[in-house]
Order: structure tokens, then sequence, then C-alpha cells
């Protein structure tokens, strides 16, 4: 019988360096290219802000532009148009609204899309930011995961205590093997089925221009009963457990509050609407901490935040605490009257001098919703 070819050691040393060589590559162009087209890395964001930039950019004079901030809460509840509406018609200026909340916001997050719209040159005259409870006691691992954040990013969540040496690994390993770390955002770049559940998705349409995203559901006894029971399985036993703030969400909120001081923007904030059962599902420490999440807002924001949970009927809601399409237009005409508009008119950089005069009599709110 012949003997076996072998290839000679060289060729194949070769070979293994070309492969390495070539992997090295690809990564680092990958990596390259997603520095240069974050989009990549968090689908589920970008191109909302996109949206929200092709509406900010057409110059429009003494244009009013308020943002919300916040979870799938206020991605039901705060309609745009209705704030437009209101603005103008308080203010005699055109005005801009955009919701900006995606499910799964808590406090970290909403730090993370504020850096974000600064970055991108959006500057808001009004962000609305969302407390509650629940999302200031869970960790938001689940959405805000290594792979979805930037290096500056990174350094964001690690100067409010976030960012631990695991997450810090994680993170590398997602941007020294980008087509490994991000196989999930790619896949879904191409083939948005092919991706596990919970993966971010590329989102290609939106249900409104204004980033709202309406629930549009015919809600059944049947309908309401079974979603009652999954957000009782998701938010019982941690409203029923929780007797603090976190000190990571404290922190970034404070750092919120901090951000918008320094680029001269008007914060607010609101602990959004919930239905009976919902509230009937808080312990007595959960209650405290929403006090306290309400006084660590005013005090940060000069008064400027309300307590919106009786606000909505118990049919409002879906579940308890995702609001129905019929009634964010109502809510947001109350939040813009009793919060929105108010806390505009009295900042004296934004308020005409009719305005300023007629602020001058008002005070701001108090945890409550009450002068």
């Amino acid at each position: 019988m012949g003997k076996a070819f072998r290839p000679p050691a060289g060729r194949a040393r070769g070979a293994v360096w070309a492969a390495v060589l070539t992997v090295a590559g690809l990564n680092t162009g990958l990596a390259l290219w997603v520095r240069a087209h974050p989009e990549v890395r968090d689908p589920l964001y970008f191109p909302r802000e996109d949206l929200l930039a092709g509406r900010y950019t057409r110059p429009t004079a003494d244009r009013v532009t308020v943002v919300a901030l916040g979870s799938s809460r206020t991605a039901n509840a705060f309609h745009p148009p209705t704030v437009e509406a209101e603005v103008t018609a308080a203010t005699g200026r055109p005005c801009l609204a955009f919701n900006m909340a995606m499910p799964g916001s808590g406090p970290l997050t909403e730090l993370l899309h504020l850096r974000r719209l600064l970055a991108r040159g959006i500057r808001p005259d009004v962000v609305l930011v969302e407390i509650t409870p629940a999302m200031c006691a869970v960790p938001e691992t689940f959405f805000l995961r290594p792979d979805r954040v930037s290096r500056a990013e990174l350094q964001t969540l690690a100067a409010v205590g976030f960012a631990d040496d695991q997450y810090r690994a994680e993170w590398w390993e997602a941007t020294v093997n980008s087509w490994f770390g991000l196989r999930f955002q790619l896949l879904g770049a191409v083939r948005p089925k092919w991706t596990p559940p919970g993966v971010p998705r590329v989102a290609h349409e939106f249900p409104d221009p204004s980033g709202w995203n309406p629930w549009r559901e015919v809600v059944t006894p049947a309908v309401h009963e079974a979603r009652l029971a999954l957000a009782r399985h998701e938010h019982f036993a941690t409203l029923q457990h929780l007797d603090a703030i976190g000190e990571v969400p404290r922190r970034a909120l404070l750092e919120i509050f901090a951000t918008c001081r320094r680029e001269g923007i008007t914060a607010v904030a609101v602990l959004p609407p919930e239905g009976n059962d919902f509230r009937s599902w808080y312990g007595p420490g959960a209650q405290r901490v929403a006090g306290e999440l309400l006084n660590l807002a005013r005090s940060a924001t000069g008064g400027w935040a309300v307590d919106a949970r009786e606000w909505l009927p118990d049919d409002a809601f879906v579940d308890g605490h995702h609001v129905l399409e019929w009634a964010a237009p109502g809510y947001t005409a109350r939040l813009a009257r009793d919060l929105l508009v108010p806390a505009l008119v009295t900042d004296p950089d934004r308020a005409t001098p009719a305005l300023a005069r007629e602020a001058a009599g008002r005070s701001p709110v108090r945890g409550d919703g009450r002068p």
C-alpha cells in the first residue's frame, strides 16, 4: 500500500495561521462596522431614535420638544399627539412630542436612552421620566444585556454601580468575538423569525410615527383575567417583599435628573396609572418605596412629579397596569395639564413673558398630583 500523503509541516502551520488571521480579520471588521453602526447592537432602540431624529431635524421656529422615557407602561399610555395639542394650546408654540419608552426599561435603560439622544444631538426641552417601584427593585439584566451597549455606555453603567466584573467580561466576549456575541442581532436583521423568544428584533414598522405603542386588543373578561394572572405572576412577589429602592436604580435616577440639569432640560416624573387589582398587590414596603421615589423625583426636579396610579378606571387596563388604546389620550391630556405644561411655563428659560407671568402664581405639584 502507498503511504498516505502528509503535507509539509510548514504548509500546515501556514493554513492554521491563515485561518486565525481570517477569523481575527472578520471579527475586527465586524467590530469596526458595529462601532460605526450602533443600531446593530440594539435593534430595538435605534430605529425609534431614527424616527425621532427624522422629525427633530426639521427646523421649526420656537418649537417645544417633549420626550417620554420609560417601560411598556409609558409606551402604551403616553399619547404624543395629545401632548402636542395641549402644549400648543397653552403656550401658542409648536410642539414635537415623542414616546421613546420601551419594554423592560427601568432607570438604567432610561439613563442610557437619554445619553444616546444627547449624543445624537437631540436635546428635548422636557423629558418625562417613568418611576415605578417594581422597576426600581428588579435588575434590568434581561433586557439590558452586555451585547446591547457600547464601551462608553459600559462606563456609564459602571459609574452607577451596575456593570460588575461578570457583566464586563461578557461585554468583552461579545466585542472580541462579535460574530458570536451579536449573532442574534445579525440573524434578526435578515431572518427575524429565526431568532429565539426574548431576543430584540429589528423594528421595521411602527404603529404610530410619534413612537406611541397603542395596546389594540378586544379585552373580553376571559382575556382580562388571563392577562391579570400573568401580571400577578410577574409582579406580586416583588411588590409584596419590596422594602427599599435599589441602590443602582437610585443612582441611575439621580444621574438622569443631574444630566437634565446640566443640559438645561426640564425633567418631570410620573408614577403611571394602575388598576385597583394591581395596587392591591403592594405590600407596606412597596407603598413606602413609591413615596420615596416621588420624594426623590420632587427633590431632584423642583417638585415636578405626580402619582398617577389612580387616574384611570379598571376597565382602562388590559392587565391592571398596561393602558388600552382608548384610554391613552385622556390620561395624557391630564398629564399634560397637571404636569408637563405647568413645568414648561414655570421654567424661565422656556416660558414666554406672558406665560411666565401666568406661571408666577403656580406652585409645583406634589407627589399626589395636587398643588
